[in-house]
């Protein structure tokens, strides 16, 4: 195990001021209604569904557990795990809260803070052409496309115009480095001679921002030069930035940044293809929609959603490209663990044209009939004629195993794998022996009794527990962190353990909110729980105890390590290395008892 540090790049003192100054209870109480209990507050949990209140706030420490499900930390790892934030961008999320101005020098490099203001000038000027003279084709466009003008206000179209060298030359004009611009992709070299020409010519300019609501590039939606028809027929219809130091298209969906409010209150996310796909379906008043940023959907990407919902609706065009499409999407979700449903439009209609051409009603009734991906490939086949023979059964059931696959052993892939072999009227066992094979050829073979490796389980190894019960007990006592520090045991979560002893030699003591950026989730969970369970404060006497219990497991592991060392040395009749191990081995099991009597 190693420490979690996401390495968010402000300073200490900025998180501690944005920690101090952030209301928690005010926070936590948007997402939960909160009743004073004591000291404390509580209300029903905001992580999982329950009828008695078990979750549980202490605004002096400014700590959260739920006594239900097991979640715990502070208000930065809250914000973390609602708006499924990083560590860094759940900071910024506070110190907007907080009306702390956010140090932008901290958040990004130097040279990455040139490649941001890169893409924000030049959203600026977009933004500007669009509503200048020059943008007039751009707005009959979107007018043609029945995007009403505080749509197209609110969500900030921009406009490329069609000479070679607009933006180029506003750069030049202005007196501007036209490197980051180039590195970002706004800027193409030329070929034959110096210079730079524009990527983005003749078209909407439709601006992509990631979770952080932070903009890293471009869309452009080509539209025909009126005035050359002859030299536009061959520009493709979208063209997207390229990734850059800012941009990474795996780690961004189109929308998200403003769907994931939505997503989490729908309970579902709808997955769509392109970007004026999202922007309709917006505009009609499903707000929950998202995009691949003009590349496949990948395991990221499904990643990416899990942080906001278990379920998506999958909303791909009606033609055979898009039900392709679908089933490549079906894998990365189910990689999740995520419930997938399959929405399919009319043949010769796409998300765009049904959340413009259909009333919003009949636009729901689609989405919300989504089917069960099983449930939709099995018709698709069943409508093919894919199980009027053996042979045809026999493909469907290759054709689906990759999914069921990929959800491992969950309770989803065994319900599946049940249901697959009823449909087919063969045993579970035969489906799974299929499967294997399958798994074999592909190159990812599994254990005998697996078909996928086993989830990791929440239960922390019994060395980390320990380690994380000695920190507790130092964050509720600061007086005990000189002499934990010395006795020097934490291994596990040594950086965390820094961080607290400097924090309480400059301070004299520390906040556990300090500690999100080092620890992972369940860590956190654990170390939260343990230090609202103190009824007294933890004594030197407590932690002589946690110290040894970690000593006597160095002891055990160290052990185990020499006896394969043994082993291995008598196979190689080394003598001399056999006695150097058998005297270490006494050594230790004189260490382990000395320990005991100590007692």
């Amino acid at each position: 195990m190693r420490s979690y540090n996401p390495k968010g790049g402000f300073s200490k003192d900025f998180i501690e001021r944005v920690i101090e100054s952030t209301d928690t209870i005010a926070i936590i109480g948007r997402y939960t209604s909160l009743k004073k209990a004591g000291k404390n507050f509580k209300g029903l949990c905001p992580f999982h569904q329950e009828k008695t209140p078990s979750f549980s706030v202490d605004p002096d420490r400014g700590l959260f557990y739920c006594f239900g499900c097991g979640k715990g930390g502070n208000i930065v790892s809250f914000i973390m795990e609602k708006e499924g934030l990083s560590f860094p961008e759940a900071i910024e999320f506070l110190a907007r809260e907080a009306g702390i101005p956010i140090p932008r020098r901290r958040v990004i490099s130097s040279e990455n803070e040139a490649l941001q203001n890169a893409v924000e000038t030049a959203y600026d000027f977009y933004r500007r052409n669009l509503q200048s003279p020059q943008g007039k084709q751009g707005l009959e466009y979107l007018k043609s496309r029945e995007v009403d003008e505080k749509f197209a206000r609110n969500f900030g179209f921009g406009w490329a115009p069609f000479q070679w060298d607009s933006l180029a030359s506003f750069i030049e004009r202005k007196g501007l480095d036209a490197k980051p611009f180039f590195k970002v992709g706004l800027l193409i070299q030329h070929k034959e001679r110096k210079g730079f020409y524009d990527r983005f010519r003749g078209g909407i300019i439709i601006p992509i921002r990631n979770t952080a609501e932070r903009l890293v590039g471009f869309a452009l939606r080509s539209i025909p030069d009126k005035s050359n028809p002859d030299e536009d027929k061959n520009r493709p219809k979208y063209i997207n930035s390229p990734e850059s130091a800012i941009y990474h298209k795996s780690d961004v969906l189109f929308g998200l940044d403003r769907a994931r409010k939505h997503i989490r209150k729908m309970g579902y996310a709808i997955l769509v293809e392109g970007y004026f796909d999202v922007l309709s379906l917006w505009a009609a008043g499903f707000e929950n929609a998202v995009a691949s940023c003009g590349t496949a959907f990948t395991r990221s990407h499904a990643n990416l959603l899990a942080r906001f919902t278990d379920t998506v609706v999958v909303f791909y065009d009606g033609d055979e490209a898009g039900l392709k499409a679908t089933y490549r999407a079906i894998e990365p979700l189910l990689k999740q663990e995520m419930l997938v449903k399959i929405s399919r439009p009319p043949k010769n209609l796409d998300p765009d044209n049904v959340a413009r051409q259909w009333d919003k009603e009949k636009t729901a009734e689609l989405i919300e009939n989504a089917r069960d991906w099983f449930d939709f490939s099995s018709e698709v086949a069943r409508e093919s004629g894919l199980f009027d023979s053996v042979e045809g059964k026999f493909r469907f059931a290759d054709r689906i195993a990759p999914y069921i696959i990929a959800l491992g052993d969950s309770l989803l892939g065994s319900l599946y794998t049940k249901r697959l072999a009823k449909l087919l009227d063969v045993s579970k066992d035969q489906i799974i022996g299929r499967m294997k094979k399958i798994s074999k050829k592909s190159g990812n073979i599994r254990q005998e009794q697996n078909i996928s490796a086993k989830p990791k389980s929440d239960e922390l190894p019994k060395d980390a527990r320990l380690e994380l019960d000695l920190i507790a007990r130092v964050l509720s006592n600061p007086m005990l962190a000189e002499f934990v520090h010395s006795a020097d045991v934490i291994v596990l979560y040594k950086g965390a353990m820094e961080k607290i002893n400097s924090t309480i030699m400059e301070k004299g003591e520390c906040s556990p909110g300090l500690l999100a950026e080092y620890l992972e989730p369940r860590a956190m969970s654990y170390i939260t729980k343990s230090i609202l369970d103190f009824s007294e404060i933890p004594t030197r006497a407590d932690v002589d105890t946690v110290i040894l219990s970690i000593k006597k497991i160095n002891i055990d592991r160290k052990l185990k390590d020499l006896q394969n060392e043994l082993i291995s040395a008598r196979e190689k009749n080394d003598t001399k290395k056999v006695n150097d191990i058998l005297e270490k081995i006494s050594k230790l099991k004189r260490e382990k008892i000395e320990l005991s009597n100590s007692t």
